[in-house]
C-alpha cells in the first residue's frame, strides 16, 4: 500500500491557519467578487498572495476549485486532464467526466475550451470561485494563456476567477482590462502596513513588542510578509539578525533567511529538511518513511506554525509543501551537506515512494536526475498505455527522450510507444519507428508486440489518406503472423487487430478472399468490445464496407445500432457526429436527398458545438452529394467552397473526392469538358493513393461523361475497369451502376438488344437489393 497521496497539492486549497485576516484587502476582494470578475493577485514570493486568497475564501465561506499551475501544464492535454480531476472532486456525484483533449479536438481547441469550462463551471453552485495559483509558471509564449483566457470568459455571473502570480497579467488578458473585467491587487496593496504588522505581532506574540520595534521590523522588511514573520520570530531568540532587506531580490531574501534559520538548527533537523525537500509534497507519514525521523509530525507542525516556508493543504492527513524558493534553497545545499552518495540514495528512495503512490511524473523526474534509465524504462512500459489514453503524448515522449538513444532503438516496446505517441503529429516518422519495433518483435517471437505494432502500422496508413498501396505488403504479412501465432494473446489485442485489418482490407483489398470472415468477426466484436475507440473504428469500416457493397439493410443496421449506442451514453461525443455521417450517407445512397442534407447539417452543428472538426470534410461531402443529387447547384457550390478550405496537404484521397464532386457540379452546369478534366484529375489522385472503391466509382462516372460526348470506346474502357473491381469486391451497387451505364452506351451506339439486356440486369440487381 502506498503511503504518499496522489498529487492533491496541485488541486487543493492551502490551509491558511494562524494567519492574519487582512480586512483591508478583503474589502478590495469583496468589490471584485460582487462584480463576478477576474482578480489578478501579483507580487514577489512570500508577500502573502496565496494566503490572501485562501484566507479570504475561508473567511467568506466560499467554496472554490483550486488549481496550482506548474511547468507540465504547458502540455494542454495534461492541463485539461488535471483540471478535469479538479472538476470531478468538486462534483463527485456527476457521473459524466469532463472531456479529455483527444487529437480530434485539436482542430477546434477554442470551442473545446469553451465547452470544457462551461461544463466545469456547471459543477459549481452560484457564488463560487476558481483559483489558478502560481500562474507565473506558464511560459511566456505558451498557448495555455489563450486557453485560460477563453475558458475564464465562460465564467457565469456570480463566479469569480482568481489568478495568483509573481508577475503582471500577460498580453492575452488585455481585453479583460479594457472591458473593466480584470481587477489587480499588486505588491503595493500586499505590502504589510504598520498597523497590520502590529496585528501580526499581537496575534503571534507571547512576548510584547514595542511600537518602535514593530516599526523597525516593518521598515527593515519593507512590508514583505514572509520576512516580517521570520524576523519577528528571530527577534525573540536572536535567530535572525535584523539586517535591512530593501532592494534584495526574492531569491536573495529566501537565501538570506534560509541560511540564517538553517544554520542555527540541529544537525538532525537540517538533514530532515534536506531529505524531505526531494518530495514535492508530503504527509508526516511519508516524511518519516523517507528520513527515518520519528519526530516528523512534530517538526512539520513547528515549521508550519511558525510560517517557516511550509504550506499546509486540506487532506485526510495534513499535507505539506515547502515554498518553492525555500525548496530550491534546500535542494541546492543537499549535495554539499549530505554528500553525493547519500543525496543519490535519498533521491532514489523518494522516487520509489512516489512511484508506489502512482506519482509517476515526480518519480520520473528523480529517476532522471540520478540517471536511472532502467527505472524510467519501467515507468514507461507500465504507464505508456494509460498516458496515451489520457492523450498525454508529450509527457510520454519527454520520458522517452530522457533515455539514451541506443536504449530506445534496441527495445521494441520503447520504439513502439515512441511511434504511438508521435502518430497524431508525425505520421511518417511514427510509421518508421513502428516498423522497426515490428521487426524486433517478430525476431523475438513476441505475439503481443507483433500484433500491436502491425495494427498501429495499418491504422497509420489508413488514417492519413495518402498511400494505401503501402498496405499491400502489411496485409500479406498478416498471413505470416497468423501462421506463426495461431491465436491472439488477449481479447483486447484481438479486437484492436480485427478493427485495423478491416480498415486495411476496406481501403485497399476489398477483393481479399477472407474479407467476409473478418467482416463477420467485426460484426460480433462491435457488440462486445469495451474499448470505445476500437469499437468506433470497426463500426466505421463495417458501415463503409456495407455501403460500397450496396448492402443497405446491413448499413441501416449499423446506423440503428449506433443510434442505440449513443442513446445509452453521452461520453465520447465523436459517436454522435459519426451517427449523423452514417445517416447522411445512407439517405444519399437511397436518393433521400433532403434527409441526407438534414443529417449532414446536424452532424456539422454538433461538431461546431463540441469543437471536433475531424469529420467536417466528409459531412460537407455528403451535403454536397445530396445537393447535387437533387440538382441544387447553388447549395452544392457553397459546400464545395467550404470543402476547399479543409483539404489537408498530403490527403490525396480527400483531394480525389473533392475533384470528383467538383466534376459532378460542372456536369450539372453543362460544362462537360471541365467535368471530364476534373474527373480525370480525381482518377489520377485516387489511382495514385491506391483506393479501389474510389477508382471504380471514378471510372463509372468517367464512362458516363465520355458517353455524353460520344466517346463510347473510352467509356467502354472505363467501364471495363470499374466492372473488374466491382466483380472482385462483389459489389452489387457498383455492378448495378455499371450495367446502367453499359445500357446507355449500347443505346447510343444503336445496339438496342445489348442495351435492353444490360438494363434488364441492372433492374434485376436493383429489385433484388432494393435500389
Amino acid at each position: 500500500m502506498s503511503i504518499l497521496p496522489p498529487p492533491l497539492a496541485k488541486i487543493t486549497r492551502p490551509v491558511p491557519g494562524g494567519c492574519l485576516p487582512r480586512a483591508r484587502l478583503f474589502r478590495l476582494v469583496d468589490r471584485t467578487f460582487k462584480k463576478g470578475s477576474l482578480l489578478w493577485v501579483c507580487g514577489p514570493p512570500g508577500c502573502g498572495k496565496t494566503t490572501l486568497v485562501s484566507s479570504y475564501l475561508e473567511a467568506r465561506n466560499i467554496p472554490a476549485l483550486w488549481y496550482r499551475v506548474d511547468e507540465g501544464d504547458d502540455d494542454l492535454a495534461s492541463f485539461f486532464y488535471y483540471l478535469g480531476v479538479t472538476g470531478k472532486r468538486a462534483a463527485p456525484r456527476m457521473r459524466k467526466p469532463l472531456s479529455l483533449l483527444t487529437p480530434e479536438y485539436l482542430g477546434g481547441i477554442q470551442q473545446f475550451t469553451r465547452v470544457f469550462f462551461e461544463n466545469l463551471f456547471a459543477r459549481l453552485s452560484p457564488a463560487r470561485a476558481l483559483v489558478f495559483d502560481d500562474y507565473q509558471k506558464i511560459p511566456t509564449e505558451s498557448s495555455l494563456h489563450d486557453v485560460i483566457v477563453t475558458g475564464v470568459s465562460r465564467a457565469p455571473e456570480g463566479t469569480t476567477v482568481f489568478l495568483v502570480s509573481r508577475s503582471d497579467p500577460p498580453p492575452a488578458f488585455a481585453r479583460f482590462r479594457v472591458n473593466n473585467r480584470l481587477e489587480i491587487i499588486g505588491w503595493e496593496d500586499l505590502r504589510l502596513t504598520l498597523a497590520e504588522c502590529g496585528e501580526i505581532a499581537r496575534l503571534r506574540g507571547k512576548k510584547r513588542h514595542s511600537d518602535q520595534g514593530i516599526r523597525d521590523l516593518q521598515e527593515t522588511t519593507d512590508g514583505w510578509a514572509a520576512g516580517f514573520v521570520l524576523m519577528l520570530e528571530g527577534s525573540r531568540s536572536r535567530v535572525v539578525e535584523p539586517t535591512p532587506l530593501t532592494g534584495r531580490t526574492p531569491r536573495e531574501l529566501v537565501d538570506y533567511f534560509g541560511s540564517e534559520i538553517f544554520g542555527r538548527l540541529g544537525k538532525s533537523v537540517r538533514e530532515f529538511l534536506l531529505k524531505t525537500a526531494f518530495l514535492p509534497d508530503m504527509t508526516a507519514t511519508a516524511a518519516e518513511a523517507l528520513t527515518g525521523e520519528r519526530r516528523a509530525p512534530q517538526l512539520l507542525s513547528y515549521l508550519r506554525e511558525n510560517n517557516l516556508f511550509l504550506m499546509e493543504f486540506m487532506h485526510s492527513e495534513p499535507l505539506y509543501r515547502y515554498h518553492p524558493l525555500f525548496r530550491e534553497f534546500l535542494l541546492s545545499r543537499a549535495p554539499d551537506i549530505l554528500g553525493e552518495q547519500d543525496t543519490r540514495a535519498i533521491k532514489r528512495r523518494a522516487a520509489v515512494l512516489l512511484e508506489e503512490a502512482d506519482r509517476v511524473e515526480d518519480a520520473a523526474d528523480l529517476y532522471s536526475d540520478i540517471g536511472d534509465h532502467a527505472s524510467i524504462s519501467r515507468l514507461i512500459l507500465a504507464h505508456a498505455a494509460s498516458l496515451l489514453t489520457q492523450v498525454r503524448n508529450r509527457m510520454l515522449e519527454g520520458w522517452l527522450g530522457r533515455l539514451p538513444e541506443k536504449t530506445v532503438q534496441e527495445s521494441p516496446w520503447l520504439l513502439f510507444w515512441l511511434g504511438a505517441c508521435r502518430m497524431p503529429f508525425d505520421p511518417v516518422g511514427s510509421r518508421s519507428l513502428t516498423e522497426r519495433s515490428f521487426e524486433q518483435f517478430w525476431d523475438r517471437k513476441d505475439p503481443a508486440g507483433t500484433f500491436l505494432s502491425w495494427s498501429l502500422i495499418i491504422d497509420n496508413l489508413c488514417m492519413y489518406l495518402h498511400d494505401f498501396k503501402a498496405l499491400d505488403a502489411w496485409i500479406d504479412r498478416f498471413d505470416e503472423i497468423t501462421e506463426r501465432f495461431s491465436s491472439f494473446p488477449s481479447p483486447e489485442i484481438e479486437a484492436r487487430t480485427v478493427a485495423s485489418l478491416l480498415g486495411g482490407l476496406y481501403m485497399r483489398r476489398v477483393d481479399h478472399p477472407d474479407i467476409e470472415v473478418w467482416v463477420k468477426k467485426a460484426s460480433v466484436m462491435i457488440r462486445e468490445c469495451k474499448d470505445i475507440p476500437v469499437r468506433l473504428q470497426a463500426t466505421l469500416y463495417l458501415f463503409l464496407y456495407y455501403i460500397w457493397n450496396g448492402d443497405f439493410p446491413r448499413a441501416r443496421g449499423i446506423v440503428e445500432s449506433t443510434r442505440e449506442w449513443i442513446s445509452t451514453s453521452t461520453s465520447y461525443p465523436q459517436r454522435r457526429i459519426l451517427f449523423h455521417l452514417f445517416e447522411a450517407r445512407l439517405h444519399c445512397g437511397v436518393a433521400q436527398f433532403d434527409d441526407s442534407i438534414r443529417s449532414a447539417v446536424k452532424g456539422m452543428e454538433i461538431a461546431a458545438a463540441i469543437g471536433i472538426h475531424l469529420w467536417d470534410f466528409l459531412l460537407l461531402g455528403e451535403e454536397t452529394s445530396a445537393s447535387l443529387g437533387k440538382g441544387d447547384i447553388d447549395s452544392a457550390s457553397a459546400c464545395l467552397g467550404q470543402m476547399a478550405s479543409l483539404i489537408g496537404t498530403g490527403q490525396t484521397y480527400n483531394q480525389a473526392f473533392f475533384h470528383h464532386l467538383s466534376s459532378w457540379h460542372a456536369a450539372l452546369k453543362g460544362d462537360i469538358p471541365l467535368a471530364l478534366s476534373l474527373e480525370e484529375t480525381a482518377d489520377a489522385l485516387v489511382t495514385d493513393c491506391g483506393a479501389p472503391c474510389g477508382i471504380a466509382l471514378g471510372n463509372v462516372y468517367m464512362a458516363r461523361l465520355d458517353n455524353e460526348i460520344g466517346k463510347t470506346e473510352d467509356a467502354a474502357n472505363h467501364l471495363e475497369k470499374a466492372e473488374r473491381i466491382a466483380r472482385g469486391m462483389k459489389s452489387s451497387i457498383l455492378e448495378y451502376q455499371c450495367f446502367l451505364v453499359k445500357a446507355d452506351i449500347a443505346f447510343l451506339r444503336g445496339d438496342k438488344a445489348s442495351g435492353l439486356a444490360s438494363l434488364g440486369k441492372a433492374l434485376s440487381i436493383g429489385r433484388e437489393n432494393g435500389y
